[in-house]
């Protein structure tokens, strides 16, 4: 998919315990990572290995093992098509780092511990993740405010739209929204200051996935005409 290859496997690193064998997936691409499914370990002999069965009849909870062996690398896969739409670059090792931070809570260095919303979760909700999670977690009460109206504003200009929405044409869009009957804003200094805080909202979410972040988006708006 995308030229990654995802698949499960049975104990690649030939662990010795005397519990079973350990399911993990495989991310081939170029190299193999492996991500461990922290599933109840099995007989080796009631491992087929076969896609959609891989845990054979054998294994009491084989169903429940297989339903979740493919809903996991239904996740992976959800990833590589995320990233795909965005014309954004990911590795093996990024996917799986993504995937350990977004589906088993894991926390690692460049990809922020708890579990953040993705390019499909909507701008609203990222920005309530800063609040509560995020680097305006941190900052002074006053500013926190002015990220809780951003977060309202960009509810009222289109609530159902998502990360990857947020280019050129959303930010002018919501500029056009900023100046319009629709909000109290009545300076050009209150509409930059609120385009300033979305591009810090931005930053932030590319930050945590390892997204480029597009400068261009920002770049050239006439916020003070």
């Amino acid at each position: 998919m995308i030229d990654f290859k995802i698949s499960a496997v049975l104990n690649p690193k030939s662990k010795k315990s005397p519990n079973g064998e350990a399911i993990y997936l495989c991310i081939n691409r170029k190299g193999r990572h492996y991500i461990n499914l922290n599933l109840e370990k099995i007989p080796k002999n009631a491992w087929s290995g076969k896609p959609l069965k891989w845990v054979n009849s054998q294994y009491l909870y084989a169903d429940f093992h297989n339903r979740v062996i493919a809903r996991e690398i239904h996740h992976l896969k959800e990833i590589i098509q995320d990233y795909y739409k965005r014309s954004e670059v990911l590795t093996s090792d990024k996917l799986k780092n993504i995937y350990l931070v977004k589906h088993q809570g894991k926390r690692i260095k460049g990809v922020n511990g708890t579990v953040a919303p993705g390019a499909s979760d909507k701008i609203a909700a990222y920005i309530d993740y800063s609040l509560n999670f995020g680097a305006s977690s941190k900052k002074a009460e006053g500013t926190r405010k002015v990220y809780v109206t951003l977060k309202n504003l960009v509810d009222s200009y289109k609530s159902q739209a998502v990360m990857a929405d947020l280019d050129e044409a959303f930010v002018l869009g919501f500029i056009d929204f900023l100046r319009s009957d629709s909000t109290d804003i009545n300076s050009d200094t209150t509409v930059a200051k609120y385009v300033d805080r979305l591009k810090v909202i931005y930053r932030e979410y590319c930050d945590q996935y390892g997204i480029l972040f597009k400068k261009r988006i920002f770049e050239r708006l006439d916020v003070e005409s």
